[in-house]
């Protein structure tokens, strides 16, 4: 028995050496030795940190070039996940045109064993994922066409503010969970995030998000998850969009602008709103008539596509 437990042991350790320096690409593994089979190149970041300047030299192969070989060409949309629960998705496009690469050294120095990383001089850092893990195809998620549009400040003036909500410190909010309860019927719905800087990031609820804490500063919101790394959560949340809801983050504007809201809506054409006002009264008017009530007196907005 003893013996059998030392074998078991050795055959899980030279599997685990397998696994190093490796990724999964859609359920096949691509090994360092293949990833070093294609040209190398030698590139250039600049970027601005916590008010440090950094600048990198890498080395690595371009990403068009692996998934070229592997005959992955016709997608639209690529997911990768870290070993730590990390995870970007990068649309064809950006890909083509951003120049994003599979990197292994940085600075003359080979990363760390079984880090290969995502880096772009183009795309912002929180995209250069490392310790990847697969890469793989994935469907883009749609979205319902939107009919509530609620402001964040409905939500919150029915959920008292929160000190310190576990497992975080030194900070105040809400738990998303409480914001969202009576709006989120399935656990698996996709909520796409869109902060003021115009960074557009899409999560599982259950995966990523029913642990999320909405945190209040001053003059905005941000979103903390301990159920993913630190550098996947968001700063200055301006909306969520599920199902055919979409919450604006109101507290920088005192009145709606149509012009904003219609931009949210990629392109849905709005025909009536209804308001609903704290005075429970229900106004029904034209788009840009909006623009004439107050934040402040508005529960909901109802679009009126027909």
């Amino acid at each position: 028995m003893i013996i059998k437990k030392i074998l078991t042991s050795i055959l899980l350790f030279f599997f685990s050496l397998s696994l190093a320096n490796a990724i999964s690409l859609n359920d096949k593994t691509i090994s360092l030795e293949q990833i070093n089979s294609f040209k190398k190149y030698q590139f250039k970041t600049d970027r601005f940190k916590k008010d440090k300047h950094i600048v990198d030299e890498w080395e690595g192969i371009l990403l068009k070039d692996l998934l070229n070989s592997n005959q992955i060409a016709n997608y639209n949309l690529l997911q990768f996940n870290s070993q730590d629960n990390y995870m970007i998705r990068l649309k064809k496009a950006d890909i083509d045109t951003s120049d994003v690469y599979l990197a292994f050294k940085r600075n003359g120095t080979e990363l760390p064993e079984n880090d290969f990383r995502i880096v772009s001089p183009k795309m912002r850092d929180m995209f250069w994922i490392s310790n990847l893990k697969s890469i793989s195809v994935v469907d883009e998620i749609l979205y319902k066409s939107v009919n509530r549009i609620i402001p964040i400040t409905t939500l919150t003036s029915r959920n008292p503010i929160i000190n310190d909500p576990k497992p975080f410190v030194k900070v105040k909010g809400y738990y998303l969970n409480n914001l969202l309860k009576n709006l989120i019927k399935d656990e698996q719905t996709n909520i796409q995030i869109i902060t003021f800087d115009h960074l557009t990031q899409e999560l599982n609820y259950k995966e990523y998000l029913d642990q999320a804490i909405l945190v209040k500063n001053d003059l905005n919101y941000d979103i903390k998850s301990p159920s993913m790394p630190g550098g996947m959560w968001q700063k200055d949340i301006a909306s969520l969009r599920f199902n055919d809801i979409l919450i604006v983050f109101n507290q920088k504007e005192t009145k709606p602008n149509i012009h904003d809201l219609e931009k949210s809506l990629n392109g849905q054409v709005i025909k009536k709103i209804k308001v609903n006002l704290l005075n429970r009264k229900i106004d029904i008017i034209l788009p840009e008539q909006i623009n004439n009530y107050e934040w402040a007196n508005i529960v909901e907005i109802n679009l009126i596509m027909e």
